[in-house]
């Protein structure tokens, strides 16, 4: 688990965030029954972070403690630029780091997980969200949504690091923040693009990729 940990820290610093949290962080894998009570009131979660205390809680080693170190490396650098980045962006690239494997020579290649499979179902259905109105959703209204919305925001990020952009969108949404907080420019300037294009070569993408057999084993997530 530290490993893991060091080298998705490592990889997140060098690419993203640009650098390692300052202070410790508490983590905490707690008990199912534990998990249960914690979360009594929202079943469906396995993990939080809590940036004032530096503390996560997680389900498991796997999956929730990659989502919710991702949360403590973003807060760290949200903090440090002074900006509030949006809701899909937080909870996309958290939910994008919890399944991929990672080479020895620091490169990242991100994996499907069932996430894909409900992606796949959103972007095929014509009544879907559109990515201009999810960009624009305030914090309460993307989490009322979130059972929908972390599987679509996941597959975009999936989709720009894919396309070998995701570093380069992260550092212009980050310098063009004051004038567009949404991320929607930052997406148009990346890609050369309208949003709604963007939207259709995504859905393009995704609809590609054959769906993930949830039976058969999990990817690596070697280090």
């Amino acid at each position: 688990m530290q490993r893991m940990l060091a080298a998705q820290a490592d990889q997140q610093a060098a690419t993203l965030f640009d650098a390692l949290p300052d202070s410790e962080i508490f983590v905490a894998v707690a008990r199912p029954a534990d998990i249960d009570r914690i979360f009594r009131d929202s079943p469906s979660t396995k993990g939080m972070y809590e940036h004032p205390l530096r503390r996560i809680v997680t389900a498991d080693i796997g999956t929730a403690l990659r989502h919710e170190w991702t949360h403590a490396m973003h807060f760290g650098h949200m903090e440090r630029l002074g900006q509030p980045h949006m809701m899909w962006v937080q909870e996309g690239l958290a939910s994008l780091y919890e399944s991929y494997e990672l080479g020895a020579d620091g490169t990242i290649r991100f994996l499907p997980t069932e996430r894909h499979n409900e992606a796949r179902r959103l972007a095929a259905t014509s009544g879907a969200l559109r990515l201009s109105q999810v960009v624009a959703m305030r914090p309460e209204e993307f989490m009322q949504k979130s059972q929908a919305l972390y599987p679509l925001v996941r597959s975009v990020f999936e989709y720009m690091a894919d396309q070998g952009k995701l570093r380069t969108w992260y550092r212009n949404y980050a310098q063009g923040f004051a004038e567009d907080r949404t991320g929607r420019q930052a997406i148009e300037r990346t890609f050369g693009t309208t949003l709604d294009a963007f939207e259709r070569s995504w859905r393009a993408w995704v609809l590609a990729r054959p769906a993930v057999d949830l039976a058969a084993p999990k990817g690596s997530h070697a280090i």
